[in-house]
């Protein structure tokens, strides 16, 4: 890369560079610096069910723990890789890959019937579905013959 020149003509490193260089001069590149990591999650709800997708990239199945305590479902995990090289053997220059655990919890409605509650997980989304109680859904619209 070639250097840039700046504005009052002095030559200057590329962005890129000086970035890396800042970060690894106030320690953000260690594989133990802490980040705050709470997945995105999508609510939907049907006549049947609510369906709450939790995006989960890079994890594994093995990795997620969903568990039900009265009426609060929490969504947990860890995704802990302390390796300094990558999959072909190449040493790690810099490393901004957030490694982490989670958990994320939700309170229940009580028309969720909680024995029916199933999970899925598919290319980095975890979906969970809630079925509702029969006298949740909504039912058809009734026409009322008027005498």
């Amino acid at each position: 890369m070639e250097n840039v020149i700046s504005k009052n003509g002095r030559k200057q490193r590329p962005q890129f560079f000086e970035d890396m260089l800042s970060r690894e001069l106030l320690g953000l590149n260690k594989t133990n610096w802490n980040t705050a990591y709470v997945p995105m999650v999508n609510i939907i709800e049907t006549n049947e069910d609510y369906r709450i997708q939790v995006g989960l990239p890079g994890m594994e199945r093995e990795d997620i723990k969903v568990e039900l305590d009265n009426q609060v479902i929490t969504v947990s995990g860890n995704m802990d890789q302390h390796q300094q090289r990558d999959s072909e053997g190449n040493q790690y220059v810099l490393r901004e890959f957030n490694y982490h655990s989670f958990s994320r919890s939700f309170q229940l409605p009580d028309t969720v019937n909680a024995e029916g509650i199933d999970a899925s997980f598919n290319q980095g989304m975890l979906t969970l579905f809630l079925p509702k109680r029969d006298e949740a859904k909504r039912r058809p619209i009734k026409i009322i013959d008027i005498s």
